[in-house]
């Protein structure tokens, strides 16, 4: 049922006795829909990223999609909830970006795809020692025309591997 859409059912009840009377009630239920909240949910990241030494070896770019739903209406991004969060827009809010810790979480909202770019020249990506894995959540919040909200996060997996670059110092020195 639609949110404030009202449907009745009335049910008649009969009892018997051993000898052979009989009682009838009539019980009338009143229905009231209401809003239900949205679902939202996310697919697993399309690959971990790989922090290395040379940019021949790092992987710096995954994605995540959004599948957003509601019974009965329509869902939006919560835009507020968004910038109130720390993304922003640049382009009137075709897609928002997030600064993280390792890179930066871009939103598309008419793909509901989320694209993380992880920028080695950040501080805190060469922090991570060799063999670390490190993991960054982005969690976005959706809601339906009546102000009902989910929310879901999407996760994504840094590895740091210098051991290529190794293995290429040790092959040009035999």
């Amino acid at each position: 049922l639609a949110e404030g859409q009202v449907v009745s059912e009335v049910v008649t009840i009969q009892a018997i006795t051993a000898n052979g009377l009989t009682a009838q009630a009539v019980i009338a239920f009143t229905i009231t829909g209401s809003a239900d909240a949205p679902t939202v949910s996310v697919s697993p990241a399309s690959n971990d990223l790989i922090k290395a030494d040379t940019a021949v070896d790092s992987v710096t770019t995954a994605t995540a999609t959004f599948t957003i739903a509601s019974i009965d209406s329509a869902v939006s991004y919560d835009t507020a909830w968004l910038e109130l969060n720390g993304w922003v827009t640049a382009d009137s809010g075709l897609t928002y970006a997030l600064a993280v810790t390792y890179g930066t979480a871009t939103l598309n909202l008419a793909t509901n795809v989320v694209t993380y770019f992880l920028d080695n020249a950040l501080a805190a990506t060469n922090a991570l020692a060799d063999g670390q894995i490190a993991s960054e959540l982005i969690t976005i919040q959706v809601m339906t025309a009546s102000g009902l909200t989910a929310q879901a996060t999407a996760e994504f997996t840094i590895t740091v591997n210098s051991e290529t670059v190794l293995d290429l110092a040790e092959g040009s020195s035999n």
